[in-house]
């Protein structure tokens, strides 16, 4: 393994895979969709400026992945995709990922760390890890994007599997050690750390950077796709119409909803789904950590979820009321665990 490694950091999320590097940060919506060759370069021909149509071609076969896939191709981000582990999606979506977190590199090799949700973290991680490696056979694809043609060939030389949190706990410690807590005041510091992400929330404990491996205490939990169904179900009961889950997720943000031609508010009902689906989150978080929550440190939130500035507020006020926390949040959650993974890879490749 040559000292010249490229270490990355990628968090494959169901809604949304988000990679890191020394030089690289970014996301793209965790959709894929196979298309013909044809469709591929007409695409091409017609979105140059988009940097959110992305196409990758792998063993000559086609694939639109990401955001785009919703506006053009939106039978494919209906079917559940990002709620299952599904061999061929993540296989696109992950040499996506390393294919932009390398930029312009022709050929790169890379040590990449990842992570896998609470509940399949010992199950399936060596599997991960094996599939990940490829068999030690480089990747060899083409990244098609804003006018770009990006050919790759891409060699994972070492693959490490972590449990989803443990990113945004070692980005914590970072921040910590920057502010000039020594290492010695952390290593015996007891975190918790709720992950709020699509398709789970993951919820563990840490002493240091070790999780405590306890089912009672680490557990997996609904997230997002569950307080989306309250949402759209309250609006298409209210407004008499029918919206997939992307327009609920705008409406997340904007509490706007588009009905037949007109903009309508919809924060009322956006605003109670997630506070109905907050309180029940909250209380399998007690039910869970009842006997161990005077013992933790620090309670520390991430994850996507959070990035919605209301989201943040009514949890850490509903925490607060229920639990008597007061809680941590990364200054940017969405990239917490990537950034997290990618301190780690950069950690392995310094001790090769």
């Amino acid at each position: 393994m040559q000292k010249n490694g490229i270490a990355v950091g990628i968090d494959r999320g169901f809604g949304i895979t988000k990679y890191f590097s020394k030089s690289k940060i970014g996301l793209i919506d965790s959709l894929v969709a196979p298309i013909s060759e044809e469709r591929a370069y007409e695409l091409m021909k017609n979105n140059k400026d988009d940097k959110n149509v992305i196409i990758t071609k792998i063993n000559n076969e086609f694939f639109l992945v990401g955001s785009y896939v919703s506006k053009v191709e939106p039978s494919y981000a209906e079917r559940d995709l990002r709620r299952s582990r599904d061999n061929l999606n993540e296989t696109i979506l992950f040499v996506t990922a390393m294919g932009l977190v390398t930029g312009k590199e022709k050929e790169a090799e890379l040590i990449v760390t990842t992570g896998l949700p609470t509940e399949d973290f010992n199950k399936l991680k060596k599997y991960y890890m094996r599939k990940i490696l490829n068999d030690g056979k480089p990747y060899r694809f083409t990244i098609y994007r804003a006018n770009e043609k990006l050919e790759k060939i891409i060699t994972v030389s070492k693959a490490n599997i972590e449990n989803q949190p443990k990113g945004t706990i070692i980005t914590i410690i970072n921040q910590k050690l920057t502010e000039g807590i020594s290492w010695d005041e952390l290593k015996n510091k007891r975190f918790s750390v709720g992950d709020i992400g699509f398709n789970t929330s993951d919820f563990s404990t840490y002493v240091g950077k070790d999780i405590v491996n306890s089912e009672k205490i680490n557990f997996s939990s609904f997230a997002m796709v569950q307080i989306i169904s309250t949402a759209k179900k309250a609006i298409e009961d209210a407004f008499n119409c029918k919206k997939s889950e992307d327009e609920i997720l705008e409406a997340f943000k904007t509490g706007k909803i588009k009905v037949r031609g007109k903009t309508e508010n919809c924060s009322e009902y956006t605003e109670k789904a997630f506070i109905k689906n907050a309180e029940l989150l909250i209380r399998e978080i007690i039910n869970n950590w009842e006997q161990h929550i005077d013992s933790f440190d620090e309670m520390i939130l991430t994850g996507g979820v959070l990035e919605n500035r209301f989201f943040i507020n009514a949890l850490k006020e509903l925490i607060k009321e229920k639990c008597g926390w007061n809680i941590t949040i990364p200054e940017s959650p969405q990239y917490a665990n990537a950034y997290g993974f990618y301190l780690i890879s950069e950690s392995i490749l310094k001790n090769l």
